[in-house]
């Protein structure tokens, strides 16, 4: 029996109430900080002069940088819990504990981990660099009549401290949420008609009959662990010996130098590969590939120790190198030689790095093909 509308807002409802269970804030962090145009590292930040900056303080300029310290110290209610740390200080920001790049808060990611067995008593060093914006920038390509301002300037501050928090994160909701967008998005592109999709709606169901938020937070998060066996079988359907089989690999697609300084793309690289990374320890089988030696090069110089860490992933097979040109370059515009060049250093520098003779050419976005391309 297809899903009524009456069902489908049901099942929407109980969709859009996960989240606000995956995080549980349980203590504020205060956090000091300063707001610079300087290219730092976080052991030079670390020496500056902070000044508290707590929540609601507005700042960062056009092309200015924040950067935060705090302290945090598990609790001994929080003994073996999950502990996160959820950042928001008003720009994307890579995000170091200890000293170490852990993760980054962006628009897909707002809490890092800190550990997954607290232990009480133990302190985390907390360090952030904040981008507060470019302002915007139009990309149409559209009629610019005389007098029009096309790229308005941005206000004097576009960066205002939200709160920043420790809390415990639950898993278990977690990933039952990704559970029911996985069905959920397979019965929206199959056969409405299909035995599997009429599967698929009663599982669906029978998850808003099975899990109450309304009950308190223990029992409640029982009936979230009953609503993921109940949707188990339902993921683990195979289909027919005869379809095809799939294979998804992580990618970032960083654009080296368009609406930004080169500097922006130095720490956009530390925020994705340090995001990458925590995403490997999660998820052992979780797979990544990175195509632009150039980025690789930047996080060499700028972050030695993310380097090392990006290798050891290398090695254990986790992260890709793959894609065969120094840039993920235009091939129109480039000259024969240009694109030899680009060849050249690219397999040369994957190859005294890691190892890795690449056969591939990785070039997704790209304003069309050269024909030269297949001859070199």
């Amino acid at each position: 029996m297809a899903l009524t509308i009456e069902w489908k807002r049901r099942i929407d409802n109980w969709r859009n109430e996960l989240p606000n269970h995956f995080y549980r804030p349980f203590r504020s962090v205060s956090l000091s900080g300063f707001v610079t145009t300087e290219q730092l590292t976080v052991e030079e930040a670390a020496r500056r002069e902070f000044a508290p900056m707590p929540p609601g303080t507005c700042w960062g300029a056009k092309w200015e940088y924040a950067w935060f310290r705090g302290e945090v110290e598990i609790p001994r209610e929080a003994a073996g819990r999950r502990i996160a740390l959820a950042v928001d200080v008003g720009g994307e920001s890579a995000i170091y504990v200890n000293g170490i790049a852990a993760g980054a808060r962006d628009r897909e990611h707002r809490q890092i981990t800190l550990t997954h067995d607290a232990v009480p008593g133990t302190v985390y060093e907390i360090m952030i660099e904040a981008y507060a914006g470019h302002g915007p920038r139009v990309t149409s390509g559209g009629p610019v009549p005389p007098g029009r301002q096309t790229v308005p300037e941005p206000p004097p501050t576009q960066a205002m401290v939200g709160g920043t928090t420790l809390g415990i994160w639950e898993e278990d909701a977690y990933q039952l949420w990704m559970d029911v967008e996985t069905l959920y998005g397979i019965r929206e592109n199959i056969d409405t008609n299909s035995l599997r999709v009429a599967e698929i709606d009663k599982g669906l169901r029978d998850f808003t009959t099975i899990v109450d938020f309304e009950l308190e937070h223990d029992e409640m998060m029982e009936t979230i662990r009953a609503g993921r066996q109940r949707l188990k079988p339902l993921l683990e359907c195979k289909n027919g010996s005869t379809a095809p089989v799939m294979f998804a690999v992580g990618h970032s697609h960083i654009d080296v130098a368009w609406l930004w300084p080169l500097a922006e793309t130095e720490r956009k690289c530390i925020r994705t590969f340090a995001t990458q990374l925590a995403l490997m320890d999660e998820y052992p089988e979780y797979r990544y590939l990175q195509s632009q030696p150039h980025l690789y090069r930047m996080v060499q110089q700028r972050d030695p120790a993310l380097y090392e860490r990006i290798k050891a992933a290398a090695a254990r097979g986790q992260l890709i190198p793959e894609g065969g040109m120094w840039v993920e370059a235009d091939t129109n515009l480039s000259g024969g030689e240009s694109l030899i060049r680009q060849f050249i250093h690219g397999k040369r520098f994957f190859r005294d790095e890691f190892g890795v003779d690449c056969e591939l050419l990785w070039l997704p976005d790209v304003f069309g093909y050269s024909g030269a391309m297949p001859q070199i």
